[in-house]
Parts: structure tokens; sequence; C-alpha cells
């Protein structure tokens, strides 16, 4: 590893407006901002919220981005960082909303890249399943077949084919295949807090090879993306093979729907409760589906599935201040084919551009496509 040996540095994290101190860090100097982030995040999860995408930090007035290390960031000799709470839906109340579409040429299942919201506004994504059957064409998994998927990247160099040049921020896709001989086949994946661990059969063999890696995709320089190959330590696996945090908790909060009949009518309610349950707000909407309910939670918003959801689909989203129960805006769905199936990978990237991703399968089955829905 890059730091090893190096010394470790003290850095105390407080909440900005406050000044209470959260907690202590130790890290090297070579370590990234998303590193540190994790390591906040670790120490007051209640506070960050899953995945920390709730909050900036600053060095003095300087917002520290996540692909810089400490010491690029002015941290190197140790220092305090300040904690600011964004709310990660702030920006939709009244941004305009830019869809883009991006085309991964990766055969999938017709529910697409199972993915994963990684840092630095990026998706990691590889297929649901170890194999799969488009008509009578059966597809099996390989090395190559894993991919980042970014919504704000500096630069066009990784732009897919196709895109338009919508800079200043563009999004970008890269190929990231395992460090394993490109004839091995991948018979299971999971992918838990930044690593990654597979089981792969030899081109011809009979057994399976475990392998573990570190996957470092929080650079601002895409290219600089790559794994880091771990010790094989087996823990639990296959209980829970795709994890990733429910949209409908956000820093101690959680939603919940329900249905019940009230004056002979039904009445379809949004519940938010604190950590101890301890009910902050309840509130009736129109319409929907109770399984179409919430999309991504917030400080304050709430974004869910539209009025006319179903069983199966939605075909737009709403945005709530879900502490007054206001309805601030309906949002239309820019991309084809304009509906969102229930099980359709979603939710909202980890970053600053507070997009939210929709992955599904293209007509074929010979690719997929990850959509992003970002406030300008």
């Amino acid at each position: 590893s890059p730091m090893a040996g190096s010394p470790e540095i003290s850095i105390t994290v407080r909440c900005a407006a406050s000044g209470f101190e959260w907690c202590s860090v130790r890290l090297p100097p070579q370590a990234s901002v998303a590193e540190l982030r994790r390591r906040i995040s670790a120490g007051r999860p209640a506070e960050l919220g899953a995945g920390a995408h709730g909050v900036h930090l600053f060095h003095g007035a300087a917002l520290l981005r996540e692909g810089s290390t400490l010491e690029l960031s002015g941290l190197g000799d140790g220092s305090e960082v300040g904690v600011v709470r964004v709310d990660p839906l702030g920006a939709w109340r009244e941004g305009t909303l830019r869809w883009r579409t991006v085309t991964v040429p990766q055969p999938t299942y017709y529910t697409g890249l199972r993915v994963h919201a990684v840092g630095r506004d990026r998706l990691f994504g590889f297929p649901e399943d170890a194999q799969w059957s488009v008509g009578r064409v059966k597809r099996r998994a390989g090395v190559s077949d894993f991919w980042l998927i970014g919504a704000d990247e500096s630069s066009a160099d990784y732009a897919p084919e196709g895109a338009l040049p919508d800079g200043p921020r563009f999004v970008g896709l890269r190929r990231l295949p395992l460090p394993l001989p490109e004839g091995h086949t991948v018979t299971f994946a999971s992918f838990d807090d930044g690593i990654l661990s597979v089981t792969v059969g030899e081109a011809g063999g009979r057994h399976a090879l475990w392998h573990r890696f570190r996957l470092h995709a929080t650079d601002d320089d895409l290219g600089r993306a790559h794994y880091e190959t771990l010790v094989w330590a087996p823990r639990g696996l296959g209980d829970r093979p795709w994890v990733r945090p429910p949209s409908e908790c956000y820093g101690g909060f959680v939603a919940r729907e329900s249905h019940q009949r009230k004056a002979g009518r039904l009445q379809r309610l949004m519940t938010v409760q604190d950590a101890e349950q301890t009910v902050l707000s309840e509130f009736e909407i129109e319409g929907g589906h109770v399984g179409q309910g919430v999309q991504a939670l917030g400080q304050d918003y709430m974004l869910c599935g539209g009025e006319h959801a179903g069983e199966d689909a939605f075909y737009d989203m709403r945005l709530f201040n879900w502490r007054t129960g206001e309805l601030i805006r309906t949002v239309n769905l820019g991309f084809d084919p304009g509906y969102v199936e229930s099980d359709w990978d979603r939710g909202l990237l980890l970053g600053s551009s507070q997009s939210f991703y929709i992955t599904f399968g293209n007509a074929g089955g010979d690719s997929c496509s990850v959509v992003f829905c970002t406030p300008e």
C-alpha cells in the first residue's frame, strides 16, 4: 500500500455551526478526503446518515474535494475539519433538472447493472446475476464486466460515445476489469463498504477461486481508479450479496408509508421517525401506490413516486417538504421510456451533485442504461 509506514496525523472534526466536537480521526497525510469522510461517518453515523452524502467538509473556508489527499488539502500536519449539513435534495427545490443517459455496452438482464454509489458522484456496477438468458442466448459474467459511471466529472476524457459536450461537468464511463485472467468467469460478486468479493471459475476448470479487492474510485481523475488486492477473509458472504443503504433512511431519519381508511376514504400516509422511533411528521399524499413511495430522503425533503404510480412502475416523481407535508414540485421523467419499473435500481449518488440515478437494461439485452437527474 502506498500509505504503508506513513506517520499518521490527528484531525479533529467539529460541527461548523456549533463548534461541537464530533470525533477525532487519525490517518496518513496521503489518505484521501473520501477516506476521511468514511472515518467520520463510522464515528458519527447518526449525524451523517447513510454514506454521509448530506454533509460538506471544510478546512477553514475551503471545501474539501473527495479525490484530494489530506496533505494537498492543507491537512498534512493535522488540524480541524468543519462539517456542514447539506440536505441531499435541497437543490431540487427550485433548480432546473438536467436528465442525462449513459449507454453502457454491457449485456445484462432487463433490470440492467446492479450499481453501488461509491462517492465522488460515481456508481460502481456489474451484472446482477452470474448468468442469464436473453431470448435463447445464455450469457455469463466475466472479469471485464465491471464499470464506473460518473455524473460529475471535471473533464470529457471519459465521456461515453455519443454523449453531448455539456460541460463544465461531464458524465463519464470507464470499464474497470478485475486484475485476473480474461478467460475467467465470475460466479459470485458482492460489494460492501468499498470491498468487492468475487468467486471466479478458471477457463475449463471445475473449481471456483475466491478473491477480494478494495475499490479506489474517488480520485478526481477517473483514470486513476483501481483495485487493491486483499488477503481473502470470508465473513458472512451469501447472506446479503447486494448491500446498499436504503434510500428511505437518512441521517437518523426513517420514512415509512402506510394505508388507512378514514371517513370511508383510503388514505396514503407518509410518516418520518427519528432513530428512537419518535414521529417527527405525518402527512397524507394523494394517489400513487404504497410500493412506489419514498425514493430518496433528506433532512427536510422527500422524493416520492408520482400520483399515478402503480404496482409495477411510476411515471413521475414528487418532491415534498416532509416536515410540513407541502408538495414542492412534480418532476417529469425526462428520459425514454418515461417510466421507472419497481425492480430497477435507483437512488441518490454520494457526492455533491445531488444526482438521482436509475438503471435498466435496453431492448435486445446487449447494453444497458444509467440515467442521471441532476439539479443545476
